[in-house]
Parts: C-alpha cells; structure tokens; sequence
C-alpha cells in the first residue's frame, strides 16, 4: 500500500486549511458583531444576519484568492453568493432550532456556525470556486 509522502499530505490539505483560517477569521469578525449588537438590544436573528453579512464580501475575496487560487470574477461572485445564501439558510434552521430547545442565544448563535461553514466549504469548492 502507497503512503503519501509529507508534500502530498500538506498539499492535500492546504485548501481546507486556508479555507478554515478565512473561516476564522471571518467568524472571530461576525461573532464579534453577532455578540455586541445582542448587547445593544438587537434580537439574535437579525444580529446573526448583521454579523454573517459583514463577513461575506471578506470571504469571498480572500477565498477566490488564496484558497481556491481563482479570478474573483461576477460569475464566481453570484455562485458565490447562493452558496452562502444556502449555508445562511442550514445556519438560522439551526440557530432557531437551538434558540426554541435553550434560553440561550449565544449557544444558539455558536452551534449554527459549523453548519455554515461545512456547507460553504464543499459548495464552493465543487461549484461556486471550480476551475
């Protein structure tokens, strides 16, 4: 049985990785937003739109640019955009899910993350960002 060797394992793994340092770094910047506008009042699902809308122009450039290595082109961008329009969509199922089983809307706020970002992840990699 073939090993890969260390070249082929870090190359294997350079998209989901740059992919998942885009995704914190976005996320550090929503959360941020998510959490300050709930203490100001604003209900969690707006707070959620609010702070995952800040993060998609971001993402979206960094992401064409250094984790899938592709134009930011308009095409990209409007593929782009349903991606996220889908992952937004499994996000708020499961931060309502949470908000209507907990009193807690920050629990809420935080398990809809991985959601969004599995989602988002292999949809651009297999369509919205696919050479």
């Amino acid at each position: 049985m073939h090993r890969p060797s260390a070249r082929q394992t870090i190359s294997a793994l350079r998209q989901p990785l740059a992919y998942a340092l885009v995704g914190v770094a976005n996320t550090a910047i929503g959360v941020a937003v998510i959490f300050v506008l709930m203490a100001l009042g604003v209900p969690p699902v707006p707070s959620n739109a609010a702070g995952y809308a800040l993060g998609l122009l971001t993402s979206f450039l960094l992401n064409s640019r250094i984790t899938f290595r592709v134009a930011a082109s308009r095409g990209n961008l409007v593929r782009f955009l349903v991606v996220a329009a889908v992952a937004y969509a499994g996000n708020l199922l499961v931060v309502i899910a949470v908000l209507r089983l907990t009193a807690s809307p920050h629990l809420a706020q935080v398990a809809g993350i991985p959601v969004y970002l599995a989602i988002g992840f292999l949809a651009n990699k297999y369509w919205a960002m696919a050479r």
